[in-house]
């Protein structure tokens, strides 16, 4: 049966959970050197899904940004405890709607009324709440594929593009190094290669089939023989910020000297 009482208890648990699990993820992730790629002995990259989850938890703290990072953890903390509990709320109140027939009227003739708290069961809410969960993961999996579909397209016009000598695509900044000893020396591809796509990099966890990529990468090999990492991202690395265009990264192996 569910009460209000339980309702809160719920909306204490589920906010504390999502709080914990963000600072807790965002401390592990913050042992990856973004800014040094370069760099061995790096713990693995998180998960797309991981990253994702810290943005969408970590939300209500751009509405409080200039305030001390201890009122941020207590105000997201406690944006999160009233959103949840609305949303219980309001679940709770769409399980208690029952909908019956006026005796003696036509079928079209229906009265709403609210059932009392008692008749409201965990199961209603788990029906209510899978209403919601299951549109959201088919919308995220349709938002996966037409990115990676894009990035692949990208790739590969950039690739034919720069190859016969013209300019990468518009919104595309492309760049393509060989590590020669110490020195990364410029180089432009060749016609012809074969991609092979790392599952890893657009992120291989089961929960990362169901939010967007942040890269798109591998091996490729061109016709001469020669192997580049690849990686195609969202966004310039000359302007971070700027989130429209798309960059295309080959960098030949083997990793350069510890000392990058």
């Amino acid at each position: 049966m569910i009460t209000p009482r339980r309702i809160a208890w719920m909306a204490i648990v589920t906010a504390v959970s999502i709080h914990l699990a963000m600072v807790l993820l965002y401390g592990a992730m913050t042992d990856w050197n973004f800014s040094q790629p370069c760099t061995r002995n790096q713990p693995a990259i998180p998960p797309p899904f991981v990253i994702h989850f810290i943005q969408f938890a970590a939300s209500p703290s751009d509405l409080f940004r200039d305030a001390p990072l201890t009122l941020i953890y207590r105000l997201n903390l406690l944006f999160w405890f009233v959103a949840i509990l609305v949303l219980l709320h309001a679940m709770a109140l769409v399980a208690r709607l029952r909908v019956r027939l006026v005796a003696g009227a036509t079928p079209t003739d229906r009265r709403i009324r609210l059932a009392r708290w008692k008749d409201v069961r965990a199961s209603h809410m788990a029906v209510l709440a899978l209403l919601m969960i299951v549109p959201a993961a088919i919308s995220g999996a349709r938002a996966r594929d037409a990115w990676l579909a894009e990035a692949e397209r990208v790739l590969a016009a950039t690739l034919s593009a720069v190859s016969a000598g013209r300019q990468a695509p518009d919104g595309v900044e492309f760049t393509m190094y060989e590590w020669v000893g110490d020195n990364l020396v410029d180089r432009r591809p060749e016609g012809a290669f074969v991609v092979e796509v790392d599952p890893a990099e657009a992120g291989d966890h089961v929960l990362d089939r169901f939010v967007r990529p942040f890269s798109y990468g591998g091996i490729i090999q061109f016709q001469s023989g020669k192997r580049y990492e690849f990686s195609v991202f969202r966004g310039h690395t000359s302007a971070p910020r700027d989130a429209t265009g798309w960059t295309v990264w080959l960098e030949s192996p083997p990793r350069p000297p510890a000392r990058w």
